[in-house]
């Protein structure tokens, strides 16, 4: 794999809008759990079809209920993909947010390995999200090229 160039600084601009984005979804999160919880795991792999998402809620007994986040969440997260795409990079194939009291967030995304979905996803899935969100073909990793040269 070849090194991604160096990639410009986001603007300030830029970086309020993912900010406020990210504050979005602790908010949405925060606001749906169940009450005594410690820290919120949302966890999510998407495409332009289909996305998979799920929040786990570590409560202070060891326990991590978990099911699909609200549709607050869920719009946040598919609304920071949409803002922190570049053509330079391409889109996030995955992310994590993590929220812990009392206004802790963090972001985590991933925009190249592979997002490991519980069920396999197409690679006509993969192809339509390159042509909504292209990339240099230099990011195009060796396991989204082999979903990308399956059979439609």
């Amino acid at each position: 794999m070849q090194p991604s160039p160096p990639e410009q600084a986001p603007s300030p601009d830029e970086l309020r809008r993912v900010r406020a984005a990210v504050e979005r979804i602790g908010r949405a999160l925060s606001y749906a759990a169940q009450p005594g919880w410690i820290r919120l795991d949302l966890q999510a792999r998407v495409t332009v079809d289909q996305d998979e998402m799920t929040v786990a809620a570590v409560r202070p007994d060891g326990s991590i209920p978990s099911g699909p986040p609200s549709p607050d969440a869920r719009g946040a997260v598919l609304d920071l993909r949409r803002q922190m795409y570049a053509p330079s990079r391409g889109a996030w194939l995955s992310v994590r947010v993590t929220v812990e009291p009392p206004n802790q967030l963090q972001l985590n995304v991933n925009y190249n390995d592979d997002p490991l979905w519980s069920r396999p996803v197409a690679g006509s899935a993969y192809r339509r999200d390159l042509q909504a969100f292209p990339r240099p073909p230099h990011l195009v990793s060796g396991w989204l090229r082999s979903k990308l040269d399956e059979p439609a």
